[in-house]
């Protein structure tokens, strides 16, 4: 009888401990799983975090919140109504971003094959063909598919720019060569005329400044003339003397000699 109290209360103490284990888990689970969200998924979980006891409510609450069978019946009608491919992305990459949304739903629940059937759809012709006829339909041989023919529409784009770009070289050189380009004026003899230029005008400007003392001069100058006491000699010497002015009188610097009878005029 004792042995059987003591069997039963071991049990209770190991039922304890991995209940105890098991919540603690949970709680690993949560604070593993609000870490993974993001934006407003993050604020979402704050603010329900209290209400949920263990990782199974935490579950149901995200599936009603993010992943309803209204939600998932518009993404299935969404996915069928495309009828091909955005010009920004490539074939690759759509393939994948809807055949992981089919795959989480869960109405419809859809197979490998159907969801390579789905998506085929939103290809051109040809490929469609090629991905629903495929042996083993399955996601996996329906993304290299779709990798083979990227890399040979990349490689005939490529192909098809080389010719082109050729062709613009061959013009632009032929361009060049009939077309030299235009050059204002004699660049070889710029500098010279600059230069001439420059020293064109300080020497215009002397020249003005000499004419112009000259004329001063002038204004200020008288002539006289002296006769030769030589009476062969008719010739006569004039000579240019500045007249200075003072106090509004003209005086000249000559004075009046008689010299053996003659009246002449010496400079004083």
């Amino acid at each position: 009888m004792e042995s059987r109290y003591v069997t039963t209360c071991r049990h209770m103490g190991d039922n304890y401990q991995q209940n105890t284990q098991n919540q603690k888990e949970e709680d690993e689970k949560l604070i593993i799983a609000g870490d993974c969200l993001r934006a407003t998924a993050s604020n979402w979980f704050s603010t329900i975090r209290f209400q949920i006891n263990n990782f199974r409510e935490f579950q149901e609450t995200f599936k009603d919140e993010y992943w309803s069978r209204d939600i998932q019946m518009q993404t299935w009608s969404q996915c069928l109504g495309i009828k091909q491919v955005p010009n920004e992305a490539s074939y690759r990459e759509h393939f994948s971003y809807w055949a992981t949304k089919l795959r989480h739903l869960e109405v419809p629940r859809l197979a490998e094959q159907e969801i390579v059937s789905s998506i085929a759809g939103h290809y051109p012709g040809y490929l469609r063909a090629i991905l629903i006829s495929l042996p083993e339909c399955t996601i996996l041989n329906a993304m290299k598919i779709l990798g083979t023919e990227e890399h040979r529409n990349n490689n005939n784009n490529y192909n098809n720019r080389l010719p082109q770009n050729r062709e613009n070289n061959n013009n632009n050189q032929n361009r060049t060569r009939e077309d030299p380009p235009r050059r204002e004026g004699n660049w070889r003899n710029t500098g010279r005329n600059e230069q001439t230029r420059e020293y064109q005008i300080p020497r215009n400007t002397q020249e003005s400044d000499n004419t112009q003392w000259r004329d001063r001069q002038a204004i200020n100058q008288i002539n006289a003339t002296e006769a030769s006491s030589d009476t062969d000699d008719e010739s006569q010497v004039n000579h240019t003397v500045n007249n200075i002015q003072a106090s509004n009188v003209s005086v000249s610097p000559y004075l009046s000699c008689m010299i053996e009878g003659g009246a002449i005029q010496a400079l004083g």
